[in-house]
């Protein structure tokens, strides 16, 4: 409710319990603004722990492929694995990009980005398995389970990110609800709360007036 809705609101009983119902509805909405926060700090804490693991899980799984890549060059060759690894292939994979509303959040309408990793199904490989090293498919495949922690991990970061912009508008919306709009709903049940105990001496006033005037005759 703005300043100006304020002033609007009637001078009488009925306006005050407007305002009184106003109010309890501001309570109302801070209780599950805060619920929601609540749910979103939980995620962005559960976030912190699951990005630190899966790095970690990254970094140790790109230092094995990358021992099996220098393995199978030893092997084969440096010239050798070198035509390998210029050969031109076929894309065998595609992500698929798109949102999802963030479930356990009731005010704040949060879509959080999800990446799906598409592995096509025939993947064909473009150098003779006779004619190079064990070495060579294992690390191919430790590089394909790189690219797949890479997207999962792109995934948990843009997340948190989204996750900590949602936490930041809800405080926005406690913070105004809290320390402006009720503020301003009892400042003027204040104002309209005085001028009715200033209306009812008033007429206390004129009702012992007239009842003087009345004894009089």
């Amino acid at each position: 409710m703005s300043a100006t809705e304020l002033t609007a609101v009637p001078i009488t009983r009925e306006g005050l319990l407007k305002l009184q119902k106003r109010k309890t509805l501001a309570l109302a909405i801070i209780d599950l603004l805060s619920r929601d926060l609540d749910t979103l700090v939980k995620m962005f804490l559960q976030l912190i722990k699951d990005i630190e693991k899966l790095r970690n899980d990254l970094y140790e799984t790109l230092h094995d492929a990358y021992e099996s890549c220098s393995e199978a060059k030893m092997i084969i060759g440096t010239r050798r694995f070198e035509q390998l690894i210029l050969e031109d292939v076929e894309d065998v994979f595609d992500v698929e990009v798109g949102e999802k509303r963030l479930a356990g959040v009731r005010l704040i309408n949060v879509s959080i980005p999800y990446l799906n990793l598409i592995e096509k199904n025939t993947i064909q490989t473009t150098y003779n398995i006779l004619d190079t090293s064990a070495k060579l498919d294992e690390a191919i495949s430790r590089m394909r389970k790189t690219l797949k922690m890479l997207v999962k991990l792109a995934e948990a970061e843009a997340t948190i990110n989204t996750v900590a912009r949602a936490m930041q508008i809800t405080r926005k919306k406690i913070n105004m609800i809290q320390y402006r709009f009720i503020p301003d709903i009892d400042r003027t049940m204040r104002y309209i709360e005085s001028i009715l105990e200033e209306r009812a001496r008033e007429d206390t006033i004129r009702i012992r007036i007239l009842q003087k005037k009345r004894k009089a005759y």
